[in-house]
């Protein structure tokens, strides 16, 4: 399991204070971890003053769902948990593909 923590912005660098971010590990990431089989669970995180977050999450890949409690605008985003005890939130993003 891996400490995450960093600071989440949107795109203008602002912080995002409130936001609430959901992380699903892909439906079909049924794996086996320290003898025990491990079934995806979403794990909810909301950020902190200044847009600061802290949670933890085994190692994997996941698909993160990020919205603001204002307005209902809603993203998704890839996210992949290294190996290790930690790790900094947004070396874990995966860009986006365009193409």
């Amino acid at each position: 399991m891996a400490a995450i923590t960093g600071t989440a912005v949107n795109s203008t660098g602002s912080p995002l204070v409130g936001a609430v971010i959901v992380f699903q590990r892909n439906l079909y990431d049924v794996h086996s971890a320290g003898g025990n089989t491990v079934f995806p669970v979403a794990v909810n995180v909301t950020t902190g003053e200044g847009g600061a977050i802290s949670f933890a999450l085994e190692a994997g890949e996941y698909i993160g769902t990020y919205s603001q409690n204002s307005n209902s605008f809603r993203s998704e985003f890839g996210f992949s948990v290294p190996d290790g005890d930690s790790a900094v939130f947004n070396d874990c993003i995966v860009p986006a593909s365009h193409g």
